[in-house]
């Protein structure tokens, strides 16, 4: 069981909720700021009350219950919180939105969302569909596609105003040119990104490889 734990500097302070299981293939334990709320996706029980999203509003915890189950992405900004997952049917591509009262639907028929990320304004979702993977941008309507990846992304991250995308896919690391995905990163064989992140001016990304199954962290030097 995976729980939540608050770090002062010194200590960390278990708060109290319990998790589900971690899966590579799914990573379904997120945790977002969200208006006066820590939100925590993959949780299984909130004071007893079953929840696939918890929210903490730095004293209690309490479930929140959308129409949606196995989130696999959650972001939250000033206005709303962004949750990715199946439908009460058992259908991918249920997408909610939630303004601290209000749930509003933004479905992406037949897919897995892995990721959101805020960019210019818009709101931009990365996953796994048919045929390959996918990112995609709503225009506060309906989504609309940029240029097609080979395979899944896992992370979307903006730096220096520049949209950043890694997962499953070759070159692993992309960044989006506004017209197509450009190569970052060449030698990521045998690792499946799990987040990249920016520090000093570097990209670093953590990954998995296999077979050894083992994490690690590299920074990117010279594109590799």
């Amino acid at each position: 069981t995976i729980r939540v734990a608050r770090w002062d500097g010194e200590t960390w302070t278990d708060l109290g909720v319990s998790m589900g299981a971690y899966s590579l293939q799914n990573l379904p334990i997120r945790i977002v700021r969200f208006q006066q709320w820590l939100a925590v996706s993959g949780v299984l029980s909130v004071n007893g009350q079953p929840g696939d999203v918890g929210l903490w509003d730095g004293t209690n915890w309490s479930a929140l219950q959308l129409s949606i189950t196995n989130p696999g992405a959650l972001y939250g900004d000033a206005t709303y919180l962004y949750v990715a997952g199946r439908d009460l049917l058992g259908n991918y591509g249920a997408v909610r939105r939630w303004d601290g009262s209000v749930e509003t639907s933004m479905p992406l028929a037949s897919t897995n969302v892995n990721a959101f990320v805020e960019w210019n304004g818009s709101l931009y979702a990365g996953g796994s569909g048919s045929p390959g993977g996918f990112v995609v941008w709503w225009d506060g309507t309906q989504w609309n596609p940029t240029a097609n990846i080979t395979s899944s992304p896992h992370t979307l991250r903006v730096y220096n105003n520049e949209l950043y995308v890694a997962g499953g896919f070759t070159p692993s690391v992309a960044k989006w040119t506004g017209a197509s995905w450009s190569t970052v990163a060449t030698n990521l064989e045998s690792c499946y990104p799990v987040d990249i992140f920016f520090f000093g001016g570097r990209l670093y990304r953590s990954s998995v490889s296999w077979p050894a199954n083992f994490n690690n962290v590299a920074m990117l030097k010279d594109g590799n």
